[in-house]
């Protein structure tokens, strides 16, 4: 999508082997590359549905596949993370495994089996690439210590609701949250303590939009928070299949001006 609001196919799912629905995508500005992660689920109406959930990146100018990595087993690796050190990171909410794919890597590796966790979702690096966090839709935010490994679940320091996050973004030292989990549905700004121990604050940027049809992911570009505010999982039986009678308008990204968030 250009400045000027105007899509175009940028890669062809047809195009290229066990490449099936799109979850979470992310930008390697500093090595030119776009990864996004693959999901062959029931709900996707392409072909290659006998592949395994993976990881794929590709040249950000032309398009062209550069790598490819698959899950051992069968998962939903639904959102993607870069660290300052170029390792992708990626969760899978079916198994509850936090994977990484280190630069000219020939597979994709566990990182952290995360049992004790019910669902896994989003997952960002702070700016100093030192701690990932990552959302659980139903036990809140955890973060891990790139050095020690050290996992932790962060404290809410009022009362507020941190379940239901499926993005999550880092923005100076505030999270932004896409809560599709909560009623109503919202777009968050967490604040951070100075230890990243514990969320502070949380204020609503955007919530119970009547043109969405459930946000998930999205992206911080500059000062703006650009995400997919109809992802239309609601339209979709367990099975995959259309629900009769659901009107499934056209896709549309939003944008939120975090310049006018008040930050240090």
């Amino acid at each position: 999508v250009d400045t000027s609001g105007t899509p175009k196919i940028f890669i062809n799912n047809d195009d290229i082997y066990c490449l099936t629905a799109i979850f979470g995508i992310a930008i390697d500005s500093k090595r030119k590359l776009l990864w996004a992660a693959s999901n062959p689920i029931s709900q996707y109406s392409g072909k290659n549905h006998d592949c395994k959930s993976g990881l794929f990146s590709f040249d950000l100018e032309t398009g062209e596949l550069v790598a490819q990595y698959f899950t051992e087993e069968n998962g939903i690796i639904g959102d993607v993370s870069i660290g300052n050190d170029g390792v992708v990171f990626a969760s899978d909410g079916l198994n509850n495994t936090l994977l990484y794919v280190e630069e000219n890597a020939k597979s994709l590796e566990t990182f952290e089996l995360l049992d004790m966790f019910p669902n896994i979702q989003g997952l960002t690096f702070s700016n100093d690439g030192k701690i990932l966090f990552v959302s659980d839709y139903h036990a809140g935010i955890m973060k891990v210590d790139m050095r020690t490994r050290k996992l932790s679940m962060l404290k809410a320091s009022g009362d507020f609701y941190l379940g239901g996050i499926d993005g999550l973004y880092a923005y100076h030292d505030y999270l932004i949250g896409v809560q599709n989990g909560s009623n109503p549905q919202r777009i968050v700004k967490l604040e951070l303590n100075r230890a990243a121990t514990a969320i502070t604050s949380l204020d609503v940027l955007s919530q119970n939009d009547q043109t969405w049809a459930e946000p998930t992911l999205g992206m911080v570009i500059g000062n703006d928070f650009i995400y997919n505010g109809r992802s239309h999982w609601p339209g979709f039986n367990p099975d995959g299949a259309p629900l009769p009678g659901y009107h499934f308008s056209p896709a549309a990204l939003y944008k939120i001006d975090l310049g006018t968030v008040n930050v240090e």
